[in-house]
């Protein structure tokens, strides 16, 4: 199975902030770095671009990413994918103005076979294989549907794990999140839905929507499932799809999961590492 990235020569063409200079110099600093993987042309415009092109900031989040891959395996690295029907983790069509849209809902209500960070694995599965084949343009918005989410589920989430979580999904992926919208929110939801809010910046859009009817705000009938009044296909293909997307993408996987930050050789006087545990510890 092969590695299939986006065509670079595209982003150069139709991205005027983008040049290749800087592409090549991210390149050429991770070979320099000894605690670093090399990095390709792909990922280096991904950071580049997630970064708004500012080189020494772009730099410090290319470390912070290997080095979160390091620090919190259990939420990024492959392993059993046994449990990928408990819940529903899929793209949905693009919304007019581009932005990607991932939709996630649980499946099996079994609090006992709910796992907070595998299913964190499979979201950044779904993220990361996008990303690669489509780029970081207009980024993207999650729709998280809590309709049949009990309240053992959410009694059983652990705050520091899920501060890593949104961490990650803000400070460390090379995508650009815009919004989390929940829908079929309950009120013994509350206190976790404040506790994302409080983690989640000021310039991320976090809603709450007690109804699918909601979401007609925000995304047109074409972006939908058939079960929200939509025409992109029902839940049940959506969710064969998706397993059919991480097989297909085992190559890149586990590419991927060889990518990360060795400690043992890190410089005495790098300090990302430091950082991020002081930052989830501290606060």
């Amino acid at each position: 199975m092969e590695r299939n990235f986006f065509d670079v020569e595209i982003d150069y063409d139709v991205d005027n902030n983008l040049k290749k200079q800087d592409v090549w110099k991210l390149i050429e600093w991770t070979k320099e770095e000894p605690h670093l993987p090399e990095i390709n042309e792909a990922q280096a415009i991904l950071f580049l671009q997630r970064w708004q092109y500012q080189n020494e900031i772009t730099r410090d989040a290319v470390d912070s990413y290997f080095t979160f891959k390091t620090y919190c395996p259990e939420l990024l690295v492959r392993g059993d994918l046994s449990s990928l029907d408990v819940s529903l983790i899929t793209l949905l069509p693009k919304t007019p103005d581009g932005t990607n849209i991932v939709y996630i809902r649980l499946l099996d209500v079994d609090a006992d076979k709910f796992d907070l960070a595998t299913q964190m694995v499979h979201l950044d599965m779904t993220l990361m294989s996008n990303l690669y084949k489509e780029g970081n343009f207009n980024g993207y918005v999650v729709i998280v549907d809590m309709l049949d989410v009990p309240f053992n589920v959410i009694s059983k989430l652990d705050p520091l794990q899920l501060k890593k979580i949104l961490f990650y999904l803000q400070e460390v992926v090379p995508l650009r999140l815009k919004a989390i919208h929940y829908v079929h929110t309950k009120s013994f939801m509350t206190q976790f839905l404040n506790l994302v809010k409080a983690l989640v910046k000021s310039d991320i859009l976090v809603t709450e929507n007690h109804s699918i009817e909601c979401l007609a705000k925000y995304f047109p009938k074409d972006c939908l499932p058939e079960e929200y009044g939509g025409s992109a296909g029902n839940l049940t293909v959506l969710h064969e799809k998706s397993k059919r997307r991480f097989l297909e993408n085992a190559a890149l996987f586990n590419w991927e999961d060889r990518q990360a930050a060795d400690e043992n050789r890190r410089p005495p006087d790098n300090k990302i590492l430091t950082n991020i545990v002081t930052f989830f510890h501290n606060k």
